[in-house]
């Protein structure tokens, strides 16, 4: 996988231009705001982040696999910025957005957690699997994943078809101060349930590491990074 460097300062010659056309507000990253819940044109560049530096790792993926599938698939941990970059990304792009948490909430008509004390983690799982399978095939907007989704093997196998098709699979990473201080409510994630949310969520990330990795088109680790810059960083990458 092709190691991309720190993006250059704008005033560079290595600066690639950003076609203004399609607006994107600047909305600063602070702990605690995490969420759960023709072509693109790249958004406007954060006005600072050539201030920062970001560790991207990138395979330049071939357009989407049709008009129905995701124009890009976000993976990664608990407070990487999924959800609040894709609806970037789709309100940039004029794409919808959708998260498979929600997707889930939608099909069963219970929330995350109720369906975790119900019917445990494997139900939560199967439920995934279903809706994932049919965004992939129904969804031509940006597609946001669980922290968990790839430990279902028929889940990753969906994913590894869509990114041998053509599809782009961009990994957020984040480190677990960073993750951690981006979820408003970690009692609303059962994953962390327990008095060492740090731990859990430190331990949980190790063991999903390899399958976000291996199945990664672009890497972008977000700690120094606005959810703008971000969005910036993809939108150009996979123009």
């Amino acid at each position: 996988m092709t190691k991309v460097g720190p993006m250059p300062d704008p005033g560079s010659s290595g600066h690639r231009p950003v076609n203004p056309r399609s607006p994107l507000p600047v909305v600063p990253h602070q702990p605690g705001t995490g969420s759960r819940h023709g072509k693109p044109s790249p958004p406007p560049s954060d006005p600072t982040s050539h201030q920062r530096t970001a560790g991207l790792r990138h395979d330049k993926p071939s357009p989407p696999p049709s008009d129905t599938a995701p124009r890009v698939v976000l993976v990664g941990p608990m407070g990487a910025g999924k959800t609040v970059v894709g609806r970037l990304l789709a309100k940039a792009w004029q794409l919808e957005f959708q998260d498979s948490d929600t997707l889930v909430e939608r099909l069963t008509g219970q929330s995350v957690a109720q369906l975790f004390n119900t019917g445990g983690e494997a139900a939560f799982r199967l439920a995934e699997q279903r809706v994932i399978r049919q965004a992939l095939i129904s969804h031509g907007g940006v597609l946001s994943l669980g922290g968990g989704a790839l430990t279902n093997p028929d889940t990753l196998a969906l994913i590894q078809s869509y990114r041998a098709a053509g599809g782009a699979v961009v990994f957020l990473d984040v480190s677990a101060d960073q993750g951690l201080g981006r979820i408003d409510n970690t009692a609303s994630r059962p994953m962390l349930a327990g008095p060492e949310p740090k731990t859990q969520w430190a331990t949980l990330a190790a063991a999903r590491r390899p399958a976000w990795q291996a199945n990664a088109t672009l890497t972008i680790q977000t700690d120094r990074l606005t959810p703008t810059a971000v969005a910036q960083l993809i939108a150009t990458q996979l123009a």
